[in-house]
């Protein structure tokens, strides 16, 4: 289904239902956890969403050797919705879809698991400082 066709079923759904507008942060389209039946899997495969941040493009990139799909998708809420907070959109909300892919692309933000006692919500707005301030130092 196209972003297009996406957006039209989702107003069609909240106006059905007598809402103004259901925000859709995430769309899980392959799940993996390796962590619990080991899968032969290279290294570089993972997730990706791309999500505009600051007004750029920036493929996230979450790799299974790092996470499950659910860490992922949870990483990937966390950050789209620290993104909505901090940047306070004016027109309807970004769709994150996140696909699996077998390596990352260039330039892809390479997510981790946060460090023991640093939670998810904490995490990803360290990363979000560091890719805008990554950008600045290097456009």
């Amino acid at each position: 289904m196209s972003l297009k066709a996406l957006k039209a079923e989702i107003k069609r759904i909240a106006d059905k239902i007598g809402i103004d507008e259901e925000m859709v942060v995430l769309i899980v389209l392959a799940v993996v956890n390796c962590s619990k039946t080991p899968i032969d899997l290279p290294e570089t495969v993972g997730h990706l969403v791309n999500y505009r941040i600051a007004d750029l493009n920036v493929p996230l990139y979450f790799p299974f050797c790092e996470m499950s799909s659910s860490e992922a998708e949870d990483m990937a809420k966390a950050m789209i919705l620290h993104v909505r907070t901090v940047e306070r959109p004016k027109g309807p909300g970004q769709v994150g879809i996140m696909d699996m892919r077998p390596f990352p692309p260039q330039g892809a933000w390479r997510m981790r698991r946060p460090d023991e006692g640093v939670s998810v919500a904490e995490y990803v707005a360290k990363q979000y400082f560091q890719i805008v301030e990554a950008r600045n130092e290097h456009p």
